[in-house]
């Protein structure tokens, strides 16, 4: 099973949470602009579908 290196930071000018995930060598970026862990836990969600 592959794994894959998932960074989530809070971005507080643009007030988003921003996630930047990588597989099979290709990297994208997923946002969620809902705030709190709830928001996290959103664009989490995005970037493992």
């Amino acid at each position: 099973m592959q794994t894959k290196k998932v960074e989530v930071r809070w971005e507080p000018c643009r007030k988003r949470w921003r996630v930047n995930a990588q597989r099979n060598g290709e990297r994208k970026t997923f946002y969620s602009t809902v705030p709190g862990l709830r928001g996290k836990k959103e664009a989490e969600r995005k970037a493992d579908s």
